[in-house]
C-alpha cells in the first residue's frame, strides 16, 4: 500500500497517511470486545460474512484516487484484520478441532509464503501494462472479496442442507444435528432451557431432545 500512497502523493505531506496507517496497525486490540459481541450475537458463520463486509469496505476506497480517501482504508483495514484473524481461529477450532488449529494455520502460512514470491513480480507487470498505476492492482483485490463470500455461502448451504433431522421416540423428539462444530441454534436453545443435550456421538454429531409434538 506504501507504493500506491507514495503515487498519490503522500511524500509530499511528509508521509502522513503512511505513518498513520503504521500508528494504527498496533490499535487491532482495541476491536477485540466488538469482535467478541458479534460473534456471540451472529454465531460464528455469520460473523464471516461481517468479515467479507469489512474487507470490501477496506478495499473499496483504494479506487478512489484521493490521499485522504486512503485513511478511511488505514483504518477500516485495521478492524478487518482483526476480525479476520480473530474469527478464524474460532471456525477452524470448531469445525475441525482444537488440535487442527496449528496444522491447519501452518499449512496455510506454508502454502502463503510459497505463492508470495511471485506477487511481486506479478504486481510490477500489471502496473507496467497500466502506465505505472497500481489502481488496478487494487481493483483486482477489491473483487477478490468474491470468492471468500462464494466459498462461505456455500458451506452454508452444504451445513444447511445436512444440518439435522428428528424422530419421535416416546414420547420426546429426538434431534439429530450434524452441527460440524457451527450449528448455533439448538446449543442456543439448551442454554436458554429450551432443549436438553442427551449425548455427543461423535465430535460433529449431538442428540437433542424437546418436548413432543404431541404434548405441545
Amino acid at each position: 500500500m506504501g507504493d500506491y500512497l507514495a503515487e498519490l502523493g503522500d511524500e509530499e505531506t511528509g508521509n502522513v497517511v503512511t505513518a498513520a496507517l503504521s500508528m494504527l496497525s498496533a490499535c487491532g486490540v482495541l476491536a477485540v470486545p466488538l469482535i467478541s459481541w458479534v460473534e456471540k450475537r451472529l454465531g460464528t458463520l455469520r460473523s464471516l460474512h461481517v468479515v467479507n463486509g469489512l474487507g470490501l469496505a477496506a478495499f473499496l476506497p483504494l479506487l478512489v484516487k484521493n490521499l485522504w480517501c486512503q485513511l478511511a482504508t488505514c483504518v477500516l483495514y485495521v478492524v478487518y484484520r482483526a476480525f479476520l484473524y480473530s474469527l478464524l481461529t474460532v471456525f477452524v477450532a470448531q469445525g475441525f478441532g482444537e488440535m487442527s488449529v496449528g496444522r491447519i494455520f501452518g499449512a496455510v502460512c506454508l502454502l502463503t509464503s510459497v505463492v508470495q514470491p511471485v506477487q511481486y513480480p506479478l504486481v510490477e507487470v500489471v502496473a507496467a501494462q497500466c502506465g505505472g498505476s497500481l489502481w488496478i492492482v487494487n481493483l483486482i483485490l477489491t473483487l477478490s472479496i468474491i470468492l471468500p463470500v462464494l466459498a462461505l455461502c456455500t458451506f452454508e448451504w452444504f451445513e444447511q442442507g445436512s444440518a439435522e433431522h428428528a424422530v419421535v421416540l416416546d414420547d420426546e423428539v429426538v434431534v439429530e444435528v450434524q452441527t460440524h462444530g457451527l450449528s448455533q441454534e439448538l446449543p442456543e436453545r439448551e442454554r436458554a432451557g429450551e432443549c436438553k443435550l442427551v449425548k455427543e456421538e461423535e465430535e460433529d454429531c449431538l442428540l437433542y431432545t424437546s418436548p413432543s409434538p404431541r404434548d405441545s
